[in-house]
């Protein structure tokens, strides 16, 4: 009988440890997209080094990336500022 309720519980889940294991740095080393590949080694079992500076900086260029699109697509829109030239020959 003891055996069936153990068997009945619901084992935690990959997502679920990993958002008990979430902590401010992290998450800013797995958004590091300037992280190095380490050739020949790992360390603590990852081939790429990764930290929170390159995780800030990752965030700041996607940032500035994505309001500058939003301010593209906006003017293109809005058709802002259309620049109509003329040809004389």
């Amino acid at each position: 009988m003891m055996q069936l309720e153990n068997s009945n519980r619901i084992a935690p889940s990959g997502l679920a440890k990993s958002v008990r294991d979430l902590n401010v740095t992290s998450v800013f080393k797995r958004m590091d997209l300037f992280g190095v590949d380490l050739p020949t080694f790992t360390i603590k079992g990852e081939s790429k080094v990764m930290t929170v500076t390159g995780g800030i900086l990752s965030l700041c260029v996607a940032l500035v990336f994505f309001v500058y699109a939003t301010l593209k697509f906006s003017h293109l829109v809005d058709k802002y500022n259309p620049e109509i030239s003329e040809v004389r020959e």
